[in-house]
């Protein structure tokens, strides 16, 4: 099952990028296509994985922990720590505004 998850998000990103659009809509739609086929719409006819993945909350916390472990570990191969010196002091100016601003909606 996890190689099969693998595999859809794989060839959904290679298909974006591709099409020079960003990979990680491609594991996106490679995981909403996978549920979809799985899952169908959740009836009698479901697949077997379908209806196991439904009954088991537990499963797929585990496989949203995984992918995101995975969307995660790409990111952080692509960064670069000298963008992020360049790009400091407007990036800690932006996080001090966006925390300020969600501090004041959650409080006022």
């Amino acid at each position: 099952m996890l190689a099969l998850m693998l595999a859809a998000a794989m060839i959904g990103g290679a298909a974006f990028s591709r099409l020079r659009l960003p990979r990680i809509v491609g594991y996106i739609l490679g995981g909403l296509a996978l549920k979809l086929a799985l899952m169908g719409l959740g009836g009698a006819g479901a697949p077997a994985a379908g209806r196991l993945l439904a009954g088991n909350p537990q499963v797929l916390d585990f496989i949203r922990s995984l992918a995101l472990a995975v969307v995660l570990f790409s990111i952080g191969l692509a960064f670069e720590v000298h963008h992020l010196r360049r790009l400091g002091g407007s990036l800690l100016r932006v996080g001090l505004a966006q925390a300020g601003g969600a501090l004041l909606l959650t409080f006022a």
